[in-house]
């Protein structure tokens, strides 16, 4: 499977735009026969607070524009958007559309980043969500996700690719390369991680996107400028498992005693 990682420079709270500038790299994702083009996190909006102007206008908008995107142009695309109703709070959401225009995974993001005040207008979703697409069995965390090691061992049960789109600031950009990197080598399964970079609301965003296979060798790894990137998946994870065979060592239930 041919992926395609966007590291984009997300235009603040401007959907439109962002519309604009996405839709230039699917034309190059066409020309390099890309099967699943990958956006960062909040990707029409940025990692944005202001839930009024980054929600969807109606139920469902952001889909159904990437929908037609994807039937038009042939293209699978994962893409990050924002789901507010009036009595809860927003929900953070990463859908994969397929190239049929196929809704076949939509993850809301379990851990709001409390640090930066996401928990104050964004609550946590409750669910993991995989998906098939060519050979491959596809799970998505967001960002912060990254740091909760519990939620990968889950998936690595079934899944060959854990996807991490994120809006990861360059102040922490050593745990952003240094965890996917551990989530690769831990679960041994391919970890792709899909950042922002530039400027944006007045945080910089060094990008640092990159692909880890499932011994934890860096296969990509993007920079610090917007660009795609793309690079090709086999579907030999299990060839790797079976010949480092760490998980029958691994044990679920241990006695607590302090």
């Amino acid at each position: 499977m041919r992926i395609g990682i966007v590291q984009m420079q997300i235009l603040w709270e401007n959907k439109e735009k962002n519309k604009e500038k996405i839709l230039l790299f699917l034309t190059q994702a066409q020309k390099e026969k890309i099967d699943l083009v990958l956006l960062p996190e909040m990707s029409l909006t940025g990692f944005s607070m202001e839930v009024c102007k980054t929600k969807d206008s109606y139920a469902g908008q952001t889909i159904e524009w990437f929908q037609k995107i994807c039937r038009n142009r042939k293209l699978a695309i994962g893409f990050g958007w924002v789901e507010k109703n009036e009595q809860e709070k927003a929900l953070n959401h990463y859908s994969i559309v397929d190239k049929q225009g196929n809704l076949i995974s939509d993850y809301v993001k379990i851990h709001p980043f409390r640090y930066g005040k996401e928990s104050e207008y964004f609550q946590g979703g409750n669910n993991i969500v995989c998906c098939n697409l060519l050979e491959h069995k596809i799970a998505t965390v967001i960002c912060y996700d990254l740091r909760f090691p519990e939620l990968f061992r889950i998936q690595d049960k079934d899944c060959s690719v854990i996807i991490v789109p994120a809006n990861w600031p360059a102040s922490r950009s050593s745990h952003w390369k240094c965890l996917l990197q551990a989530r690769a080598i831990e679960n041994q399964v391919y970890i792709i991680g899909i950042n922002c970079c530039g400027m944006m609301d007045g945080s910089y965003y060094s990008g640092d996107s990159s692909v880890f296979s499932p011994v934890g060798e860096r296969l990509l790894q993007v920079g610090d400028k917007e660009t795609m990137a793309w690079i090709e998946i086999n579907n030999d994870v299990k060839e790797y498992q079976s010949k480092f065979p760490v998980r029958m060592d691994q044990r679920i239930q241990i006695k607590q005693e302090f």
